[in-house]
């Protein structure tokens, strides 16, 4: 791939960057729309991108305590705190996301992680 800040042709970035553009919860079902990019292994320039989506549930992901408190919520008992994001490259044609999110439950007002992993291969990226 050739890169316009080197001005040069290089090879990938072992890590791709990677956004969490949207995320949701409902019910117990997580979904995020993530954009991820393959950057140039000299600069760090991004040279690919693709967009993606992943839906996961978390069913069996958390019990409540049945000695804690229960707390009284209206709407949604499960809430997302915080998410991240992280990416390698499984070979020469693909590349692995990994998106981490932190849940809150409002019921038992307990948190607990869930996280889910993406393959994605490298004819599915487009030239930025």
């Amino acid at each position: 791939m050739r890169c316009n800040t080197c001005n040069k042709f290089v090879s990938y970035s072992d890590s791709p960057d990677i956004e969490i553009d949207t995320e949701s919860i409902e019910s117990n079902d997580i979904s995020a729309d993530l954009s991820i990019y393959l950057t140039c292994a000299e600069c760090g320039d991004q040279l690919k991108q693709a967009n993606t989506g992943v839906e996961f549930s978390i069913d069996g992901d958390h019990t409540c305590d049945p000695t804690a408190e229960v707390h009284e919520f209206n709407g949604e008992q499960y809430t997302i705190q915080d998410s991240s994001a992280e990416g390698s490259q499984l070979d020469k044609s693909s590349w692995q996301a990994t998106v981490n999110f932190t849940i809150h439950c409002a019921r038992c007002d307990d948190t607990f992680d869930a996280d889910t992993t993406l393959d994605i291969a490298t004819s599915e990226f487009e030239e930025i």
